[in-house]
């Protein structure tokens, strides 16, 4: 999503539109939430509805409706506020200082709030992201660490320290109602930027490759923080004594009210501090720890005591901490959803003692493994484990550290009856580089049993290129994106792209470009038709299955039969769209 500007005859908006929120579906407020004082005028025919069905009608409207029904009059225009306010983002781009968004809305908040109510636009904001350039970051193709926060020259330096306090100034004064905070920011802030954010009224928070500076310490105002589910990935310029305090003041003050915590992010022991005594989390539901252990105990049994009512489970074998609590925790009574997070295969990662431990938990609905095994532990102790008494999973993610999956592996997965969502990969699991022929004949047969399944999804397939021998190669098949012998190129370009690809009346040299520009279009296209193909195939052999990934596409079952879950089709290939379909570990505000 892009921040995009918004032109009335009274101000520049900065805002997301509202159809473009693909990945939270965040109700906006009605109208008379907003607008509780204000008397309408117009005669416009909504208005003549009941709020509750005039809201309802608002859904239903596309960014372009939206965009119309705000030119009609002022009371139109507060009309679609609430609907194209509700997610904003504020993107930092240190190549354009002068169209610092944050500045431009907090100057917006201060002219037309309190002064102007009738036309409040901070209250319509329910969320509020800050972060960088989109494009910047393709998750999980290239996740941001903590130590690769933005390191701006002098110039920037002061453009990036604007920017952070007039969002500061926003957050402490003007969105009364902000129900999520993204802080996507991979930069320093300090304690005051930190008090601010920690001051707003949002239930979810979420603090991205943040670095704090401890120098002056980090105190909070409140006694409890009302946060419900928070995920973390912090660091800290330099160690001091206040540094480790940080988190147990956090953990203290949303203790009872938060359900989800996501904690990632390599820090030392030294830098994380947690009181002895005992501290609850009655509400937490899910639980991420993400290479944070650091070999601390106390970490463990803070979030994972004999009291726990963790369901959802992410968690790493990097430390001998991690390693001991699968060989010894044994059975959770409350454990729905284990997601094993592999980084290294090394010392501190005993395979039997986290196959002990989801033995000694069959009753687990979810097993996610993201990380490569060995096809000898799937196909010897994994997989007889999972088909002996595991009666109530539904969803299982599998990779093979190999160049296939061996048909025994998918002989052994066809016994299990119970699954609905399915998620295998094979051979190379880093870079953009695939290397999994798959052979979908094959797994078609041998998965047919189970007919019950509802997700289905291959990453890092690949296939066959029968380019032309003289064609130019490139090291994978999604980026060589080379047609095939004797594919008329005509009959995947719309008549305004083959007359481009033709190069008529041009230089040789852009003549070239934009055959070669061409060529690549129609590839898409052709792939797009290739895939649409087999997940068709897929949709007969398996007759409940309404989502499937492959070939780095999504479709989904509609009125019409098997077809793309979004139109124009669009590769996918940092699996986003999949992860958010399957993944247990992301960050999920509800």
């Amino acid at each position: 999503m892009e921040v995009r500007t918004f032109l009335s005859t009274d101000m520049m908006f900065a805002h997301t539109p509202a159809s473009d929120s693909l990945n939270l579906e965040i109700p906006p407020l009605t109208f008379d939430r907003v607008y509780s004082r204000h008397i309408t005028t117009s005669d416009f025919s909504l208005f003549k509805l009941p709020v509750e069905i005039s809201s309802r009608v608002l859904d239903y409207l596309t960014k372009k409706d939206l965009t119309t029904l705000s030119l009609v009059d002022h009371d139109c225009l507060r009309l679609a506020m609430p609907s194209n306010f509700k997610d904003v983002k504020l993107c930092f781009d240190p190549a354009k200082p002068q169209s610092l968004l944050a500045n431009h809305l907090f100057s917006i908040t201060e002219q037309y709030a309190p002064s102007h109510p009738s036309l409040d636009m901070p209250s319509c904001i329910r969320r509020l992201t800050i972060t960088t350039d989109p494009l910047a970051q393709c998750p999980p193709c290239r996740s941001a660490r903590v130590t690769e926060h933005i390191s701006p020259s002098e110039n920037q330096d002061i453009h990036l320290i604007s920017f952070i306090q007039s969002v500061s100034n926003i957050l402490e004064k003007s969105l009364p109602n902000l129900h999520i905070l993204d802080w996507n920011l991979p930069t320093s802030i300090s304690s005051p930027t930190l008090q601010s954010i920690f001051a707003s009224p949002a239930k979810h928070l979420r603090l991205e490759g943040v670095v704090l500076h401890e120098h002056n310490g980090f105190c909070l105002d409140n006694d409890q923080l009302p946060l419900e589910t928070l995920s973390l990935n912090v660091s800290f310029t330099s160690y001091s004594d206040k540094s480790p305090h940080f988190f147990d003041n956090i953990f203290r003050r949303t203790r009872s009210t938060l359900r989800q915590l996501r904690w990632t992010g390599n820090l030392d022991a030294e830098q994380i501090y947690l009181a002895d005594e005992g501290i609850s989390f009655p509400c937490l539901r899910s639980l991420t720890l993400d290479t944070i252990s650091c070999n601390s105990d106390n970490i463990l049994d803070l979030f994972l005591g004999p009291g726990t009512r963790v369901e959802t489970l992410a968690m790493d074998t990097m430390t001998p901490s991690t390693s001991t609590f699968f060989g010894t925790r044994g059975y959770m009574s409350t454990l729905k959803h284990l997601c094993w997070l592999i980084h290294d295969q090394g010392e501190f990662a005993p395979l039997d003692k986290i196959l002990l431990f989801i033995a000694d938990n069959s009753q687990l609905e979810t097993l996610h493994i993201p990380g490569p095994l060995s096809p000898s532990f799937l196909s010897r102790s994994l997989l007889p484990t999972l088909t002996q008494c595991f009666t109530s999973l539904t969803s299982l993610h599998l990779v093979w550290a190999s160049a296939d999956i061996q048909e025994e592996a998918l002989e052994a997965i066809a016994t299990m009856n119970s699954l609905r969502h399915l998620w295998l990969s094979a051979g190379n699991q880093d870079g953009l580089r695939s290397t999994w022929q798959i052979n979908h004949q094959c797994i078609i047969t041998l998965l047919a049993p189970l007919t019950r399944l509802a997700t289905l999804a291959f990453s890092r397939d690949t296939y066959v290129e029968n380019a032309h021998p003289l064609a130019p190669r490139s090291c994978d098949y999604y980026s060589s994106r080379m047609l095939p012998v004797g594919v008329d190129v005509s009959k995947y370009l719309s008549t305004d792209d083959y007359a481009t690809y033709q190069g008529k009346n041009v230089d040789i040299d852009k003549a070239r470009a934009q055959q070669t520009a061409m060529l690549r279009l129609a590839w898409e296209s052709w792939h797009a038709e290739q895939m649409i193909d087999i997940g068709r195939q897929y949709a007969i052999a398996f007759p409940s299955l309404h989502w499937f990934f492959v070939g780095q596409l999504a479709f989904a079952s509609a009125s019409h039969g098997f077809d793309f879950a979004q139109y124009p089709p669009r590769r996918d290939p940092c699996l986003t769209s999949l992860q958010k379909k399957m993944s247990v570990t992301l960050w999920r505000p509800i």
